[in-house]
Parts: C-alpha cells; sequence; structure tokens
C-alpha cells in the first residue's frame, strides 16, 4: 500500500468487518471493537500518505471483505460465493458498464435474498414501528409527532424498558421516509436513499480507472452497513447522503448544494462530527451553514410549532441524547463495552468526556491538505466519539462508512486537490498545502466503456 486511496479502502474494510462481527455474529463484538478501532488508525495513516487513487488489488480484497461479511446476513453460504464471484469479476471487468452490469447483478442477489427474510410492512423493532406510525400519520395528514409507540428505552446494560414515545427523529426523516410509507413500507425509502448514495459515489468516481470506478459502486451496493440500515429502518443514510452532495457539489452547484445541507441538518445528529471538521477548515462550509440552518429552520419550526415546541425538543433530543451520554450498553460497539466483556468496570463518562476532548482536539488541529483530507478527519472523528462513547451501534458507524466510501471514489482525481478552500477562520492558514501528487498515470475511463 503507497497511497492515501490505499489506507482509505483498508480502513473501510476493517469497519466493515469490525460492525459487522459485533452486530451479527455472538461472542464477537471484542473483535469487533478491536478492528474499528484499527480503521481508525488506518485513518491516520492515510491522512499522512501520499494522494491518489486506491490499487485495483486492494479495491477488490475489499469488495471480497463486504461480500464475505454478509454471510448468514442475510446470504447463506453458497449464495455468499455467487455473490462474490459476480462482484470480483465485475470489478475486474475490462469494460465500465460490464462491469457494473455484474455488480447490479451481485446486489440483486443480496436484495432478493433480503426480502425473502422479511414481512412486508411489519417488524417486531421499536425504529421501524416509530418510522412507520410517524410518516404513516403525515401521510394522514396528522401530527407526526403525535402518535406513541413502544420504544426500548436502555437503563443499564444489560437492561431497559418498554415505553410509550413520540417520534424521536427530525423532520427531514419523516419527509425522507414518507415516498416508502405511501407505497406501504418505510424500508423502501431507506433502501432508495442507500441506492441513491450509489449512484453519486458511481457519479463521483466516474473520472477513475474502471476498476476503481466500479469497486467504488460495489463498496456501497454489497455493504453489510446498507442491508443494516434498510431492514431496521434506521435513518442515518439519509443525513449522510445530503451532506455528501452539499460536500460535491458546494463549488460547481452552490445554490443546490446549500439546500441538500439544509436538509441534512433536519435529520439526524449522527452527522454534526463529520460536519464539525468541515466547518473548522472549510472556507464553504462556514459560508454555507448559514444558508443550511435558514433552510433547516423552514423545515423544522412548522413541525416544532405544530406538535408544541416543549414536547418538539423532547422528542427529538432528550430521549436520544440522554442514553447517548449517560447509559452505558453491553452490546455497543465501544471501547467500554469491550472491557466490560472481560468483567472491568465501564468507563466515567467524566474520563469518557475527556478523552474524547483530547482525540477531537488532536483530530481538528490536523490541517487537511485538500478535500479528502475532509473527509478523513470527518470519518475518524466519527468513528473516534463513536467508539469512545456509551452507546455506538451499526447504524451510527454508517456514516463514517460513507465518508470512507466517497473518499475513495474521489481520491485522485486532481479537481480535488490543492484545494483552496482549505482555511481557518479569518484567513489563517489561507494558504493551501503543497500535495504531493502520485507519480502513476490515472487512466480515465471511456463513456464507451
Amino acid at each position: 500500500m503507497r497511497t492515501r486511496g490505499d489506507f482509505s479502502v483498508v480502513a473501510l474494510a476493517l469497519l466493515t468487518c469490525g460492525n459487522s462481527l459485533a452486530t451479527f455474529w455472538a461472542g464477537a463484538l471484542p473483535a469487533g471493537v478491536v478492528l474499528t478501532a484499527a480503521a481508525a488508525v488506518c485513518i491516520g495513516f492515510a491522512l499522512h500518505s501520499s494522494p491518489g487513487a486506491p490499487s485495483p488489488q486492494v479495491i477488490g480484497g475489499a469488495v471480497a471483505t463486504s461480500a464475505l461479511s454478509l454471510i448468514d446476513h442475510p446470504l447463506a453460504p453458497i449464495l455468499t460465493v455467487v455473490v462474490l464471484v459476480i462482484a470480483i469479476a465485475g470489478v475486474w471487468a475490462r469494460g465500465f458498464r460490464l462491469g457494473v452490469v455484474l455488480v447490479v447483478a451481485a446486489a440483486t442477489i443480496v436484495v432478493v435474498a433480503e426480502v425473502m427474510r422479511l414481512q412486508w410492512g411489519q417488524l417486531a423493532f421499536d425504529v421501524f414501528r416509530e418510522m412507520q406510525v410517524g410518516t404513516g400519520a403525515l401521510a394522514r395528514g396528522l401530527n407526526p409527532y403525535g402518535p406513541t409507540v413502544q420504544a426500548m428505552i436502555p437503563v443499564s446494560d444489560h437492561s431497559a424498558y418498554l415505553t410509550p414515545e413520540h417520534f424521536g427523529y427530525g423532520p427531514g426523516i419523516l419527509l425522507l421516509g414518507l415516498p416508502g410509507r405511501l407505497i406501504g413500507d418505510v424500508r423502501l425509502s431507506q433502501a432508495a436513499i442507500w441506492i441513491a448514495i450509489a449512484v453519486v459515489i458511481g457519479l463521483a468516481a466516474s473520472r477513475q480507472r474502471t476498476a476503481v470506478a466500479v469497486g467504488s459502486i460495489a463498496l456501497v451496493l454489497l455493504s453489510p452497513f446498507g442491508v443494516d440500515l434498510a431492514e431496521h429502518a434506521f435513518n442515518d443514510a439519509g443525513g449522510i447522503l445530503f451532506l455528501l452532495l452539499w460536500f460535491l457539489g458546494r463549488q460547481g452547484h452552490p445554490r443546490w448544494a446549500r439546500l441538500a445541507l439544509g436538509v441534512a441538518l433536519t435529520t439526524k445528529p449522527t452527522i454534526l462530527a463529520a460536519l464539525l471538521v468541515m466547518l473548522v477548515w472549510s472556507r464553504a462550509a462556514r459560508r454555507d451553514i448559514w444558508w443550511g440552518l435558514g433552510i433547516a429552520a423552514a423545515i423544522v419550526i412548522p413541525f416544532a410549532l405544530w406538535d408544541g415546541v416543549g414536547n418538539f425538543m423532547h422528542s427529538t433530543l432528550e430521549l436520544w441524547l440522554g442514553p447517548i451520554f449517560m447509559v452505558n450498553r453491553a452490546d455497543a460497539i465501544t471501547i467500554g463495552a469491550l472491557i466490560h466483556t472481560y468483567g472491568l468496570p465501564y468507563l466515567p463518562s467524566v474520563v469518557i468526556g475527556a478523552a474524547t476532548l483530547l482525540v477531537g482536539a488532536l483530530i481538528l488541529r490536523h490541517r487537511p491538505r485538500d478535500s479528502v483530507d475532509l473527509l478523513l478527519g470527518g470519518a475518524v472523528l466519527t468513528i473516534a466519539y463513536l467508539i469512545l462513547g456509551h452507546i455506538a451501534f451499526m447504524n451510527y458507524y454508517s456514516v463514517a462508512a460513507v465518508l470512507l466510501m466517497a473518499v475513495i471514489a474521489i481520491d485522485g482525481n486532481h479537481r480535488c486537490v490543492a484545494d483552496d478552500d482549505i482555511a481557518l477562520p479569518r484567513g489563517r492558514h489561507s494558504h493551501p498545502a503543497g500535495v504531493v501528487r502520485s507519480s502513476e498515470p490515472v487512466t480515465v475511463g471511456s463513456s464507451l466503456d
């Protein structure tokens, strides 16, 4: 491995494998936490490596890791082998179109296997119930924050209680989930959002070599993160999709990018660590955040007045943030859960807070060289605050995974190198850092491939 792209691919593979083990395999949480921490370390190496696209061999290995991580969830072993072979054939195909067709065929097998495990419009899972009921109320013209569902509220590492709770997410989540609910199952919207991420990643990677461009799409479509989010109606993908749309369009299409940023701010707080890195180091982020906040306010305020400001704040902030800062979970993908597995006490909140602030300061003080480093900084800060915290699950880490997917798609594209957007507030460090360009030639795929 020689380039920043290579290390980014390995980081994504480690994050995928670690989260899959911790989530789907009993007794594998310690290994999952270690691999997730290793992903953050690998991002650190990426931040100090020469910019450049990943090699086809490395990206092929990451695609294989994603395919293998789908075994038993939802693929039977024999189907896992079939998906693995088809996906690798797609990455190594000579033509871009043939490669995409093979990757889509492999993803179709995954989708069919997943659909056969599910029931239409039904799932005994609290997030799904919240999404289904809230969007259903909105579809009927009712206050989506009015109905209650039985939600599981954790109170300690091994215990939780069921209590009737209102819809607990931002209005952007409701609006993005509404199309699927109108058809009958809100999970359709989550699946569509993940496919939209694949399309955005594919367009961003269109100037890369064929293997990298096809591999970037495969890493999204065959990701266990996408399967888990769509299956349970987890809603983290909407925020990162619109944050990514803002990031990729902030210079070429600033008006649409600001709208996307505003929508992202109305979804879920899991995107805020990534946004913080951009606010510190990106001129465009500091320029556009005020537009984004204004657009977000125009979306949020009507819902808050509809529900009552106090009730709205309780549902969307207090109930979500309370467990994050106060409750330990033995099944979380965190260092606290790891050491608790071996009989040691959880880390005190003061220690967690101090460690998070220290690591966050170290990450934020690192000056990005270009836009790719901004995404890497957002990914590593997201992993850091999650793994050091009380509660973090696979859907939370999906934000970091998508940021890494975007890095893989655009690294080596010289439009993203030596970005003069990088600067501290008030003009400090206003000159772009020098970037070492990769000595390897970049082959641009033909549109006829």
